[in-house]
């Protein structure tokens, strides 16, 4: 028998520091290969499988990833409906069923500031920092368990994803999304 609480406080203070807009000392592989030493396999695969994206079923209860899911719903409901408002449609016809606390939180101010901002790319700066903003709050209620190391992993897939956002690998980035979109369009109209 493995005692959990005591498994989970050692991987999780032996871990590197994450700041929103710092390139990580660790990357996601190797924060799971740490982790392969602590956790069963069925909390790993867990890990593993997180993400950005919204889960097409939102988990349920509630759980660290369903308050997350719910934030990240309500969040992505709210971008849905001023971008519906802007091209003049209907915006209901956009939105995610949400559950949770999130379901009536109040974006409007990031709605504001997300609006006043100079491009798309300072837009997606604002939407991971309110997202890396909401897992510190989620943080500050789970140090030593795997809801902990979930908001670890995410935490860094936020960070991973700024790292490929680099002004001197632009044109490679715009190279490999064209080809990948080449690649979609060929492998439909086989």
């Amino acid at each position: 028998m493995r005692l959990k609480n005591k498994q989970f406080f050692a991987l999780k203070a032996s871990l590197p520091y994450l700041k929103f807009g710092v390139r990580p000392f660790l990357s996601r592989s190797r924060f799971l290969e740490y982790c392969e030493a602590f956790l069963e396999e069925e909390e790993l695969d867990f890990l593993k499988g997180l993400s950005l994206a919204v889960p097409e079923k939102l988990p349920e209860g509630d759980s660290c990833e369903a308050e997350y899911a719910g934030y990240e719903t309500a969040l992505r409901n709210a971008v849905a409906l001023v971008r519906a408002k802007k091209k003049g449609i209907r915006g209901d016809l956009f939105l995610r069923e949400n559950t949770g606390k999130a379901a009536d939180e109040d974006m409007s101010s990031l709605i504001t500031v997300l609006q006043n901002a100079p491009d798309p790319l300072e837009r997606e700066k604002i939407l991971d920092k309110a997202r890396w903003t909401r897992l510190e709050e989620l943080e500050n209620a789970h140090y030593a368990d795997l809801d902990a190391l979930s908001i670890y992993c995410r935490k860094l897939l936020i960070l991973e994803k700024w790292t490929q956002y680099q002004p001197d690998a632009a044109e490679k980035n715009l190279d490999n999304t064209v080809m990948a979109l080449e690649k979609a369009a060929e492998d439909r109209s086989v």
